[in-house]
């Protein structure tokens, strides 16, 4: 009866929070402060500037010990432009800016699948695409938003990831970390970032369509010093929930989009 109470009455994005929970609650410990893990490491990214909100400090911190690390962005980013901008110039737009803050971060390379945003299913195309990204990078972790993420196309990026690592048959990696865009997830690691904070801040800058329309770069650093408030330590960290690739798939079928 709870169950159908549920299922019937409660906003979808509520039930998934609950069924997240649910799905590691049984596992669920205390964040540890940890650096970040060996390279080589790839940063999945539903659109540009998703890369650096969520993982920008802990990328640098890779970039500076010298890992190999690369950033993958999924969708073109046409829909999200001010009224009246050219959604074709948009979508150059945005990648010239993605290319800039990797630059700033220290990416050594970045790649752009250019699927259409607001899909409902992910195309065979970018199964191929992220499966020879994998291959080709051989990455020990994938960082990619939190399965719980309330937007579309970061469900669908979740989507393509297990499904590559389900169906692919290729490269797998050590460990997935799920990082933090618009909603806050139950991390169990936690990376100090207070010597790359300003390094985030600048790379973040870099996102000018986008922070003309939105506050992203203000919420993106205070979330930082929250959570390095929140855990007592320092003055900005970031969040992960990580897990190794054969639970990250077992939680996203719990939780993904109907």
């Amino acid at each position: 009866m709870r169950n159908a109470w549920r299922n019937r009455f409660l906003p979808r994005r509520l039930k998934r929070r609950l069924r997240y929970r649910a799905a590691i609650g049984a596992r669920a410990t205390s964040p540890t402060w940890s650096d970040p893990p060996e390279g080589p490491v790839l940063v999945l990214a539903p659109h540009s500037d998703d890369e650096i909100i969520g993982a920008g400090g802990t990328a640098a911190l890779h970039a500076k010990r010298g890992d190999k690390i690369e950033a993958a962005i999924v969708y073109d980013g046409r829909l999200g432009g001010e009224e009246g901008v050219d959604p074709d110039a948009l979508v150059e737009t945005r990648e010239s800016e993605s290319r800039e803050a990797a630059a700033r971060i220290g990416f050594r390379d970045i790649h752009f699948a250019r699927s259409p945003e607001s899909a409902s299913t992910v195309r065979e195309q970018d199964l191929r695409w992220l499966g020879a990204l994998l291959e080709a990078l051989r990455p020990r972790t994938i960082y990619l938003p939190s399965p719980i993420d309330c937007h579309p196309d970061h469900a669908m990026t979740n989507e393509l990831l297990a499904r590559t690592l389900k169906e692919g048959g290729g490269w797998t990696p050590t460990e997935v970390a799920a990082y933090e865009v618009w909603s806050p997830l139950i991390p169990n690691r936690l990376i100090d970032i207070s010597g790359t904070i300003e390094i985030k801040r600048r790379a973040l800058a870099s996102f000018r369509s986008q922070t003309r329309r939105s506050n992203i770069d203000g919420a993106a650093l205070g979330l930082a010093a929250y959570r390095g408030a929140r855990h007592g330590r320092c003055a900005a960290a970031e969040a992960f929930w990580v897990s190794p690739p054969e639970r990250f798939i077992e939680v996203w079928s719990s939780v993904k989009w109907p």
